[in-house]
């Protein structure tokens, strides 16, 4: 009876402690969608006229690919980078995203960890880039675990960095994207 009641208690911790950490990863995504609300709030908003959009398809000066299972995660984000004159195109896969980048042309990537087809999904891209000998410069924007765990892969693969909320995105990707005197 005393290691049933033990190993009871055992499962109840470990559900305890996986509960704490699902709790933490969604508390880190409201954070990132508020912070990245408020940046876009800062930044102006994005258009909602047709005719503004147009004006801005013709200014667009930088292109980014945009990889992520779970797009609907980042659109303040886009939608910001898209109001300063960036095109994100967004794909939802490994696969996709390869194939997009064989035929067009990118100034980033910026890719989650994992998706569907693995937990380091990001990692995976980033090497099949190199292979193809594609150096378009290469972020991943993931939680706060995934980069802990892959940030030294991918800038020993030839990556930028792997960062988590969207003040440590725009730090890292500005210089790229809106260098000084353009």
């Amino acid at each position: 009876m005393k290691a049933l009641e033990s190993r009871a208690n055992s499962l109840l911790s470990e559900t305890e402690v996986e509960l704490k950490s699902r709790i933490a990863s969604l508390e880190d995504s409201i954070r990132n969608q508020q912070a990245a609300s408020d940046v876009l709030f800062k930044a102006g908003g994005h258009f909602t006229d047709p005719a503004d959009a147009q004006k801005l398809e013709r200014q667009v000066k930088k292109r980014v690919l945009w990889v992520d299972d779970n797009p609907q995660n980042n659109d303040e984000f886009a939608a910001l980078l898209n109001s300063l004159g960036v095109k994100v195109d967004r794909e939802l896969s490994t696969e996709l995203a390869i194939n997009r980048l064989s035929s067009e042309k990118y100034d980033l990537v910026i890719s989650d960890m994992g998706r569907p087809e693995g937990r380091d999904a990001g990692v995976q891209l980033l090497r099949a880039m190199r292979a193809k000998g594609d150096q378009t410069p290469f972020i991943v924007f993931s939680s706060r675990n995934a980069v802990a765990r892959t940030r030294a892969k991918i800038i020993e693969l030839g990556g930028l960095d792997a960062v988590t909320g969207p003040t440590a995105l725009m730090g890292r990707i500005k210089p790229l994207l809106f260098p000084e005197g353009t």
